[in-house]
């Protein structure tokens, strides 16, 4: 079972309980892995929707764009959503 740590840890400000995995999974995303995160991502919404902010696109580069504009919002989106996908 994971320690939690509060959010005054975490980089992004956001007041919320993480767990000290999570942070970790944030961080290699964020250094290392986020190209690939945004590719399956991009595979993930089918429709050119960008869940994170809602907004829709007409190509697949806009998404993309937009991925990166909202970065942390992204990888936020990812481990909530798409690693708990993976898990099941």
């Amino acid at each position: 079972m994971s320690k939690w740590i509060h959010a005054k840890f975490s980089l992004d400000g956001s007041n919320r309980l993480i767990s000290a995995d999570r942070k970790t999974w944030f961080i290699n995303i964020n250094q290392k892995y986020f190209k690939n995160m945004v590719s399956e991502l991009v595979i993930k919404f089918t429709d050119l929707v960008c869940k994170v902010c809602m907004k829709s696109h007409h190509t697949q580069s806009g998404l993309i764009s937009c991925l990166w504009f909202h970065r942390h919002d992204s990888i936020d989106y990812y481990l909530d959503n798409i690693m708990d996908d993976k898990n099941e």
